[in-house]
């Protein structure tokens, strides 16, 4: 499963500073630009489209089709933004599982109007949306190694690299779930990656400390398991086998032998 990811092509940072990414902190999620993807001023206000019905109004030509196309994409783009806020809202409560929750569909509405191409005549806009849909990726990634689950962690660390190779947080999260995991060979590797891009990642030079201290360890401990189950078999002996020391025992184990021998 992981070599699929290894060196070919294998998550929001918040703006608590009034504004640039911080992609320096690799546990931090991120946040969408302020005000990104709003409704054009009077379109319909509501929930989220219905797939199906979004299709069909899409498909749809002239003038009156192009309104009708808009709106699910603007519908599309609200419940985006909505999943987005609330999903960092759940984050910094430390409610983990409903980030991941309100991010999954935040990155379902972005990767909606992607596939039904509402924006290709609009090649700036449709670029702000992929660089959302990515930084969903990121985030989900974070928030599933906070909830400890190591294999979505490197799936979605890995769909955020398919957007950026050289991305600090998804290399550095991929090094994280590999050593998890106990990948150390894999997570050195991701690790050289991340470096070779980002020479002055701390937290990279911290990891790999980290590593070579457990492997070490975990080293230790295989050679100490391997000298007890030795030391168990020199100390079990098949008394059956082995001849008695007393005269009297050692000639009645000979004559039980040759006994056998005949039989």
């Amino acid at each position: 499963f992981l070599h699929a990811f290894l060196p070919p092509a294998l998550s929001m940072a918040d703006h608590v500073d009034g504004g640039q990414q911080d992609i320096v902190d690799q546990a931090a999620p991120e946040d969408a630009a302020e005000g990104f993807g709003r409704a054009a001023d009077g379109a319909a206000g509501g929930g989220r489209a219905d797939g199906d019905d979004a299709e069909d109004e899409a498909a749809k030509e002239g003038p009156e089709g192009e309104v009708l196309r808009r709106e699910p994409l603007e519908e599309r783009i609200r419940s985006f933004e909505e999943d987005r806020d609330e999903g960092m809202k759940a984050y910094k409560a430390g409610d983990y599982e409903k980030a991941v929750e309100h991010w999954a569909m935040a990155r379902g509405s972005l990767k909606y109007v992607v596939d039904k191409e509402f924006l290709n005549d609009d090649p700036e806009r449709l670029a702000r949306i992929k660089e959302e849909h990515y930084k969903m990726h990121l985030n989900l990634a974070q928030a599933f190694l906070k909830t400890g689950e190591w294999r979505q962690t490197l799936e979605y660390a890995g769909r955020a690299l398919t957007h950026d190779p050289d991305s600090e947080k998804a290399l550095y999260r991929t090094s994280v779930a590999t050593k998890e995991i106990g990948l150390y060979d894999e997570t050195r590797q991701w690790l050289d990656r991340l470096m070779a891009a980002h020479p002055g990642n701390a937290a990279g030079k911290q990891l790999l400390q980290e590593v070579d201290r457990l492997e070490k360890a975990a080293q230790k401990t295989a050679k100490k398991a391997a000298s007890k189950i030795f030391q168990g078999m020199q100390e079990d002996h098949d008394y059956r086998t082995e001849a008695p020391s007393s005269r009297w025992a050692q000639a009645a184990w000979l004559r039980c032998c040759r006994r056998n021998k005949v039989d």
